[in-house]
C-alpha cells in the first residue's frame, strides 16, 4: 500500500486538516507543560507566525517542485502538512524545555548544610560570577517563591557571586592565618545580598581597618547555624575577632534562650578570639523587624550580660533623612512618605507581614521610589553596606580590639 494512502487522507482538505490538528496539538503541549508563573502566550503566538510563514513558504516550493505531475495541489498539501507538523512538534519541544529553563532566573549558589543543624545552608566552593537576579522592591519574603512571581515583579536587579575553594564569598584565604584576621559571621546581609563582592561590609570593612577580613555570610543563617558552623571550622578560620551579625529568630517560639545560647556556643567554639555581636539596621518596610525591635536590645542585654553589642537600627534610622521614600505605620494601616518633606505617596491596609497593594503598585509604578540605604526592605545598599562597615569599624577599635598600624 502507498505511504500516503496508509497514513494522510487523500483529499488535499483532509490532508491540511490532519496537519492542523497536529499544530494545534503541538501549541497546546506548550501552553500546558509551561510552569506556573511564565507566560506562555507570547511563545504560542511566536510560534504560530513562524509556522504559518513556513507553511506559505513551504508550500510555494512544494507546488513549483510539483508543477508539472499529474496531481499537483495533492501533492502540495501533503508535502506541507508534513513539513509544518515535524516543524510544530520540534519547535514545540524546544519551546517548551525554554519556558521551563526561563524559570530558573539564578544560577545554583547554595547547597544544603544538614551539620549546622535545620535549614542549614553554605555557599558552594569556587563560583565564579554566579548570577543572582533578586527583587528591587520591599516585598514580603514569601513573594518569591510564589507560581506568579515573575510577573509580581518588574522591578529587578542583578548581582554577581565569586567564592573561593572553602566556600566563603570573595578569595579562598591561608591556614594559619598570615596576620590579624577578622572573621564575619552572618545571614545574608553579611553575605552582601544585592550587592558585588567588594560592596559587602566585610569587603568594606576590610578597606577601612586594613586587616584581613573574611566573609562568611551564609543566606537565610540562623544564629545557631551561625554557632554551628564556628564550631565547625574554628581552626580553619583561625580568626582574632568574629563579628556575630544576626537578630534573634523571631519565627522561634521562645527566640531569646537560642540566641544567648547561639552566642554562648560561638564564644566557646573561637576562645581566646574575641567575639562581638552586632545588630543589623531594619527596614522600616520590615513590618516583622519593626514591630519585634522595641526593646528588643534591652531584653537582649538582659540574656547576654555584659557582652559588647552594637545596634545599628538606629544608626541607620538617623541618617534616613535625606531623599527617598519610608514606612509608617498605624496599627494596620500603612502609609509611604517622601523624604525629608514626609508628605504621603500612598496608604493601605496591609495583610499580616505583607505590604498593602497600594504600597505595592506605588513601588511597581515608580523605579525612582526608594528608601535610604535599602533596597528590598530587607538589605542595605551599598551604601548602607558602607555605614555598615564604618560602624563596625568604629565599635571594634573603641573596644580596642584592633591592633594600631
Amino acid at each position: 500500500m502507498p505511504y500516503d494512502a496508509a497514513v494522510l487522507p487523500r483529499s488535499p482538505i483532509g490532508i491540511a486538516l490532519s496537519g492542523l490538528a497536529v499544530v494545534v496539538l503541538a501549541l497546546l503541549a506548550v501552553a500546558l507543560s509551561s510552569p506556573p508563573g511564565i507566560p506562555w502566550e507570547p511563545t504560542v503566538a511566536v510560534l504560530l507566525g513562524i509556522l504559518v510563514i513556513v507553511a506559505c513558504g513551504a508550500g510555494a516550493l512544494v507546488r513549483f517542485y510539483h508543477r508539472g505531475d499529474a496531481d499537483p495541489w495533492h501533492l502540495t498539501a501533503r508535502s506541507t502538512a508534513i513539513i509544518v507538523a515535524i516543524l510544530a512538534v520540534g519547535l514545540a519541544t524546544r519551546a517548551a524545555i525554554d519556558l521551563r529553563t526561563g524559570l530558573q532566573v539564578s544560577d545554583e549558589m547554595v547547597r544544603p548544610a544538614e551539620e549546622l543543624g535545620p535549614g542549614g545552608m553554605l555557599l558552594m566552593a569556587n563560583l565564579k560570577d554566579a548570577k543572582t537576579v533578586a527583587p528591587d522592591r520591599p516585598h514580603h519574603p514569601d513573594d518569591v517563591s510564589t507560581p506568579d512571581r515573575l510577573q509580581r515583579f518588574s522591578r529587578l536587579r542583578t548581582f554577581y557571586t565569586s567564592t573561593g575553594p572553602q566556600g566563603l564569598r570573595g578569595h579562598g584565604f591561608q591556614t594559619p592565618a598570615p596576620g590579624f584576621r577578622i572573621v564575619c559571621v552572618g545571614d545574608s546581609i553579611t553575605f552582601g545580598w544585592g550587592v558585588s563582592d567588594d560592596e559587602t561590609y566585610p569587603a568594606q570593612l576590610q578597606r577601612v581597618l586594613g586587616v584581613e577580613v573574611l566573609n562568611a555570610g551564609m543566606p537565610a543563617a540562623k544564629p545557631s547555624n551561625m554557632a554551628r558552623w564556628l564550631q565547625l571550622h574554628r581552626d580553619l578560620i583561625d580568626a582574632d575577632v568574629v563579628v556575630f551579625a544576626a537578630r534573634p529568630d523571631w519565627d522561634l517560639a521562645d527566640p531569646l534562650p537560642d540566641y544567648q545560647a547561639s552566642i554562648a556556643t560561638a564564644e566557646a567554639a573561637i576562645a581566646p578570639a574575641r567575639l562581638a555581636v552586632v545588630l543589623p539596621p531594619i527596614s522600616t518596610f520590615d513590618l516583622m523587624g519593626v514591630r519585634e525591635s522595641h526593646n528588643e536590645l534591652t531584653r537582649l542585654q538582659g540574656v547576654l550580660g555584659r557582652r559588647p553589642i552594637l545596634e545599628l537600627a538606629d544608626v541607620f534610622r538617623a541618617r534616613q533623612t535625606q531623599s527617598g521614600v519610608v514606612m509608617e505605620t498605624d496599627g494596620t494601616t500603612q502609609r509611604m512618605v517622601r523624604l525629608p518633606e514626609r508628605t504621603l505617596i500612598a496608604s493601605g491596609t496591609g495583610s499580616g507581614d505583607h505590604l498593602a497593594p497600594e504600597l505595592v503598585a506605588a513601588f511597581e509604578s515608580d523605579p525612582a521610589l526608594v528608601e535610604p540605604m535599602f533596597f528590598d526592605g530587607g538589605h542595605p545598599d551599598a551604601a548602607g553596606y558602607a555605614l555598615f562597615a564604618q560602624e563596625v569599624a568604629h565599635f571594634l577599635r573603641g573596644q580596642g580590639w584592633i591592633p594600631k598600624r
